[in-house]
C-alpha cells in the first residue's frame, strides 16, 4: 500500500513539472500579437537594472529596505502600576559591642552590608588576585639582568 501511494504521489509531482513547461497555442498567439503592435514594449525596470548589473545568470539583488525592522511609533506604551512603598522602616539603633578588641560603630545594617556583596563571597577571585600579586612581587627577581639594566 505504501509503495502504491509513493508511486502515485511521485507520478503526480512529475506530471505537474511536465505540464508547467508546456507552451500552448494561446501563448504563441499572445506573443505574436505583442510583437506586432506598434507601441513600445514596457519591461520591468528593476529586472532590466538587475540584468545590466549581473547578466542573465546572476545573483538576486539584495533588498535594503526593511520596513518590518523599523520601530512603530503608533504602538501603545505599556504603563506598569507603581509598587507601593513598604510600610515597615528598619531604623535600628547603633550597635557597638566590644569583642576581641573590635568595635562596631554606627548602624548595624551598615556593618553587615559587606557580607551581602558578591566580592565578599567570591573566593576564586580572591585567590587569583593573591596569586597575581605574588607573581608581580617576584617579577623583578625573575627578570634577566640584561632587562633590569634598561630600567
Amino acid at each position: 500500500m505504501k509503495k502504491r501511494l509513493f508511486l502515485m504521489l511521485s507520478v503526480m509531482m512529475a506530471w505537474g513539472v511536465v505540464c508547467a513547461q508546456d507552451w500552448t497555442e494561446t501563448d504563441s498567439l499572445r506573443l505574436d500579437q505583442l510583437l506586432r503592435t506598434d507601441g513600445e514594449i514596457k519591461l520591468n525596470p528593476r529586472a532590466l537594472e538587475e540584468l545590466r548589473e549581473n547578466g542573465f545568470v546572476g545573483t538576486q539583488a539584495v533588498v535594503s529596505e526593511k520596513p518590518w525592522l523599523e520601530f512603530d511609533f503608533t504602538m501603545p506604551v505599556l504603563k506598569l502600576p507603581k509598587r507601593p512603598e513598604p510600610m515597615i522602616s528598619f531604623n535600628l539603633p547603633p550597635f557597638t559591642p566590644v569583642s576581641n578588641g573590635v568595635t562596631l560603630t554606627g548602624d548595624l545594617a551598615y556593618h553587615l552590608t559587606k557580607y551581602f556583596t558578591r566580592e565578599y563571597w567570591d573566593f576564586r577571585n580572591k585567590r587569583n588576585k593573591k596569586k597575581t600579586l605574588e607573581v608581580l612581587k617576584n617579577y623583578d627577581a625573575a627578570m634577566p639582568e640584561s632587562l633590569q639594566s634598561e630600567k
